[in-house]
C-alpha cells in the first residue's frame, strides 16, 4: 500500500487492510490509556512507526486547517 499511495494511511473502506489498520489504532489507543496493557504490544507498535504509521490522522488535518487558517489571514480568502 505505502509503495503505491506514499503512505501507510490505509481507508477503512479497503476492506481488509483498512480494518486491520484501523483494529491497530483502536489498540495503540487502548494500550495508552491502560499504561502499556492491551492486546498491541510495543515491539508492533515500534515495527508500525518504523514503517510511517500514523496513530491520529487528525494531525494532518489539523496541520491542513492550520494552513488554510495562514492562507485566509494572507489573502482574506479560503478559494
Amino acid at each position: 500500500y505505502k509503495r503505491s499511495n506514499g503512505n501507510v494511511n490505509v481507508p477503512r473502506s479497503d476492506e481488509q487492510l483498512g480494518v486491520w489498520v484501523n483494529t491497530q489504532r483502536t489498540e495503540y489507543r487502548k494500550f495508552k490509556k491502560n499504561n502499556g496493557k492491551g492486546k498491541i504490544t510495543l515491539e508492533r507498535i515500534e515495527m508500525l512507526e518504523s514503517i510511517g504509521f500514523e496513530w491520529e490522522l487528525y494531525s494532518e488535518w489539523n496541520k491542513r486547517f492550520t494552513e488554510l487558517k495562514d492562507y485566509k489571514e494572507k489573502y482574506g480568502r479560503t478559494n
